[in-house]
């Protein structure tokens, strides 16, 4: 999503690469849905979550897609608006049930609270701004400080598999 917004900013002006670049950002959030429903360790609620997840997406398809403006500008807060995000609060909060719920059902209470704490400070953003903040960025740069720090931690402590119980 990072370098999806570097290019978004780069070509700002540009309606074509633009609608490119918001269709592409739409598939990276759902893939990004994907990645963090498969990571579920407990089989049964990981084929759940996926199945909920396709249901979602053609919901998604269905519903919203035909209707997507596919561009972005620069909003008054200095961030992009993401215009093709403009979705009701239903499909809203099913996206942040995508990014939480998995957390939740893997009993990783950090994860859960940074998931939080990041998408609500997103929602914040997204109601006074109607731009979703910078939850990407924070995202990526706390993950991986904290897998820096696990491995640090294991290897301090003799763990000879310095991955092994992280998901």
């Amino acid at each position: 999503m990072q370098l999806l917004e570097y290019f978004a900013w780069s070509y700002l002006d540009n309606k074509k690469v633009i609608t490119y670049l918001s269709i592409i950002g739409v598939i990276l959030i759902f893939l990004q849905l994907f990645l963090i429903s498969y990571t579920i360790k407990n089989p049964t609620y990981r084929k759940y979550m996926l199945t909920l997840l396709l249901g979602y997406i053609i919901l998604y398809c269905i519903f919203v897609l035909p209707t997507a403006r596919f561009n972005m500008k620069k909003g008054v807060n200095g961030h992009l608006v993401w215009e093709w995000l403009d979705w009701s609060k239903l499909f809203i909060m099913g996206v942040l049930f995508f990014y939480i719920i998995p957390f939740v059902l893997d009993k990783s209470i950090l994860a859960v609270i940074f998931t939080i704490v990041s998408v609500s400070y997103s929602l914040y953003n997204y109601y006074e701004y109607n731009t979703w903040g910078t939850m990407w960025c924070y995202f990526s740069n706390v993950l991986w400080v904290y897998l820096l720090g696990i491995s640090v931690y294991k290897y301090y402590y003799g763990v000879k598999n310095v991955w092994a119980g992280m998901y």
